[in-house]
């Protein structure tokens, strides 16, 4: 999982933060480059969904949505070679307020 905090704000002046996870499911070769890597799983959904149920289960969100069809590509192959898949929709988690 990664997190990073963006230029913008919400409309409470607090930062955005964009974030992904992805399942890294063994190491392996790149078939782009030959080099070692690490290979991700190809239901990328799954692990978002994941963080999604982890963060909500913290009861530090006050919403949760999905954005739909924010990916218009929902299938193809990452830098390593490994291919992927999405249904498009976009998580968004809103923390609480202090």
């Amino acid at each position: 999982m990664r997190f990073w905090k963006s230029e913008d704000v919400d409309s409470d002046g607090r930062p955005v933060w964009i974030g992904a996870a992805v399942y890294d499911e063994h190491v392996g070769f790149s078939e782009t480059t030959g080099q070692i890597t690490h290979v991700t799983g190809p239901d990328i959904d799954k692990e978002r969904d994941k963080l999604m149920l982890d963060l909500k289960e913290t009861g530090m969100l006050s919403e949760t949505y999905f954005i739909d069809d924010f990916h218009k590509i929902h299938e193809g192959r990452n830098g390593g070679g490994d291919p992927w898949r999405t249904d498009g929709k976009l998580a968004v988690g809103i923390i609480k307020a202090d």
